[in-house]
């Protein structure tokens, strides 16, 4: 487990990610998550290239507003308003829908790394941070703002956004005040 006081303690973390914690910690002042309306995004500064932030619809439905010029930069085609959930294989569907329902609900952060792999066998590792925003006060969490770097990549060069999303194979909850999910969570 991993507060976000300690996140510049995790090996391969850089600016983006740290930025992003700073800014979102500013935007939610003394509310355990931010709002939308407090968000500045001109904050983050050039960190925003790395971000993207996802609209949680439903358990099984996590759409992409916004992309990062991380990932546009890897691939020829947008993953705009594309479902996370549905780029995930099949086993794994289950447990990824229940760490985007924690992030929500208990609310937390969190910190994963884990392969992006492209249609034409590009495998990109990446190092994200995940960190949930409400749309009104007293509200449920709704979006999620994730702040993304480049491990390292097989391959420069442009491919298709045909992707495949595996779990994150380092994975953390992040505490932002409100604890971890429960023990009893499938994936805690």
């Amino acid at each position: 487990m991993l507060s976000l006081e300690l996140l510049d303690t995790v090996p391969n973390v850089d600016t983006t990610i740290l930025k992003l914690a700073e800014c979102w910690k500013n935007w939610r002042g003394e509310r355990l998550i931010p709002l939308r309306q407090d968000v500045r995004p001109e904050a983050l500064g050039s960190a925003l290239s790395g971000i993207c932030i996802y609209e949680v619809i439903a358990p099984d439905e996590v759409i992409i507003r916004l992309e990062s010029g991380v990932i546009r930069s890897l691939t020829s085609e947008s993953a705009k308003g594309a479902n996370v959930i549905a780029m995930t294989p099949e086993e794994d569907r289950a447990i990824r829908i229940e760490r985007y329902q924690n992030t929500l609900f208990t609310p937390c952060g969190m910190l994963g790394r884990g392969d992006l792999k492209f249609a034409k066998g590009k495998v990109v590792d990446m190092l994200s941070i995940f960190l949930p925003v409400a749309e009104e006060v007293d509200g449920p969490a709704r979006f999620v703002y994730v702040g993304q770097q480049v491990i390292s990549t097989n391959d420069w060069k442009e491919d298709e956004m045909s992707v495949v999303s595996d779990l994150a194979h380092e994975f953390h909850y992040v505490d932002i005040g409100a604890g971890y999910p429960s023990a009893n969570s499938a994936c805690a």
